[in-house]
């Protein structure tokens, strides 16, 4: 073999350990990149109340939770009416519709260990604050939870303080269904401390559903009592 054949054997074998080399690191890569990002399906958390159960008692972490419903007359229409129960006298007045029944609501707060006020009544003069135990309020649907302030909007805003009002009495003899009240109230199991009793009858303050943040009319929310 000359020379000039021998050079160009080796040169040869050369050129093709190169490509076999890039070949098999190509094909390495591949094995280790996946050709498309695989992301993980989104879990939508699961409801404790539904329009089925539509209250679950916690006492371990002295939660109660409420199913309720929207109704978006009351995004542009005031109520002092935030949760009644939907088969009550004032059901079809509130921001949210309730189906738990206001008694059963009570009696709920009872077992975590709530104590009521009980010291507003029809013949209490007008501006009486509620007394009661100062309720957490929080609402959430899918995978969003927002605290009452943010889903109520209060013209003038005072802020919010929402006390067991008890009423236990009251609410079995009147059957207003009435679950939260946006100001002091003599039949509501709860209600907003930071507003007397007949302040909205008086025209001092007006209540809306915050559209902005609330789901469309109809939508199930979950609505948890904590003591704070």
């Amino acid at each position: 073999m000359n020379k000039k054949l021998l050079i160009f054997f080796l040169s040869s074998l050369f050129l093709l350990t190169l490509v076999f080399g890039c070949q098999q690191a190509a094909k390495k890569t591949e094995e280790v990149t996946p050709k498309e990002k695989v992301t993980p399906k989104e879990t939508k958390k699961e409801m404790p109340v539904t329009i089925d159960n539509p209250l679950k008692v916690d006492t371990e972490n002295k939660k109660v939770y409420v199913y309720a419903e929207v109704n978006a007359k009351y995004f542009s229409e005031p109520t002092r009416h935030g949760i009644v129960f939907k088969d009550g006298t004032n059901g079809p007045k509130a921001i949210l519709k309730a189906y738990a029944k206001a008694l059963d609501f009570h009696d709920a707060l009872i077992k975590i260990g709530a104590k009521p006020g009980n010291n507003v009544t029809k013949e209490s003069p007008p501006g009486t604050i509620v007394q009661g135990d100062v309720l957490n309020v929080k609402v959430s649907w899918g995978n969003k939870e927002y605290n009452w302030s943010d889903i109520i909007i209060a013209e003038p805003d005072k802020g919010w303080e929402i006390r067991f009002g008890g009423n236990y009495e009251r609410q079995k003899t009147l059957n207003t269904g009435c679950i939260l009240c946006l100001d002091s109230c003599a039949a509501g199991i709860t209600s907003n401390a930071k507003w007397g009793w007949k302040s909205f009858d008086e025209g001092k303050v007006k209540f809306f559903g915050n559209k902005e943040i609330l789901p469309p009319d109809g939508t199930g929310v979950v609505v948890t009592f904590s003591l704070k």
